[in-house]
């Protein structure tokens, strides 16, 4: 499909759940051989760097998981025409922490490819990529960098538990039982992104009316419409 890059099976990762070991050989943070560098406010060591080359290789890894648990594993760019590439010539450099970004966009994926096969008969987790500058979000009005969008089809997060998913050992009541985990990810993540001076965020999909009906003894028919929220979406915004 033109616009999108479903990456093959990756030859070095192995283990779900866990961040993959990588080198400092898999990570390429500039084009050039000088590395421009500058400290943040917490005097962590922040370099110039492209994300399409830091995340190569934990897509890669990822695709790999995805692949053995039957979960497509979708990777998108945007140009600024907000037309899909398949490639990331047109997004920015921005400030980051190579290592940090790739543990905290680690832990992103790892939730989605665990929820999103919940009750899921097609699960699919998107990635895209584009340049701040297309966005229309109204959320933030800085347009100087890249957003990173992750995506899935799974059961989604109920509005009533939206304010907490970023709260330290905090557990949706509708998936803790099914899916294991400590809840500590999501919120050690936004930390690394926020000492970059980036940005990450839930996005709630809108809510969709299902529709149901149900017949009594009495032959009565009672219609019963609910509303449901399916899919979630997790937005970081790094910047330059």
């Amino acid at each position: 499909t033109d616009g999108v890059l479903e990456f093959t099976h990756g030859d070095e990762f192995v283990t779900y759940g866990f961040l993959p070991n990588n080198n400092n050989n898999n990570v390429k943070t500039t084009t050039t051989s000088v590395v421009q560098q500058r400290q943040d406010n917490n005097n962590d060591l922040l370099e110039m760097g492209f994300v399409g080359d830091i995340l190569e290789p934990i897509f890669s890894a990822y695709q790999a998981v995805a692949t053995e648990h039957g979960i497509r594993l979708i990777l998108s760019y945007r140009n600024n025409n907000n037309n899909n590439n398949d490639d990331d010539d047109d997004l920015p450099g921005v400030w980051v922490s190579p290592k940090s970004l790739q543990e905290a966009v680690s832990n992103v994926l790892d939730n989605a490819l665990k929820y999103v096969v919940l009750s899921n008969p097609d699960p699919v987790v998107t990635v895209e990529m584009h340049d701040l500058s297309s966005s229309s979000s109204e959320s933030n009005s800085r347009n100087d960098g890249v957003s990173i969008v992750v995506r899935d089809n799974g059961p989604g997060i109920p509005s009533s538990e939206a304010p907490y998913v970023f709260q330290r050992g905090y557990r949706g009541e509708q998936t803790r039982e099914r899916v294991p985990g400590d809840g500590i990810g999501l919120g050690f993540a936004q930390t690394l992104i926020h000492k970059m001076g980036g940005d990450l965020e839930l996005v709630l999909p809108p809510t969709t009316t299902a529709t149901t009906t149900a017949s009594s003894a009495e032959n009565s028919t009672n219609v019963v419409e609910e509303e449901e929220r399916v899919g979630t979406a997790f937005e970081f915004r790094l910047y330059r």
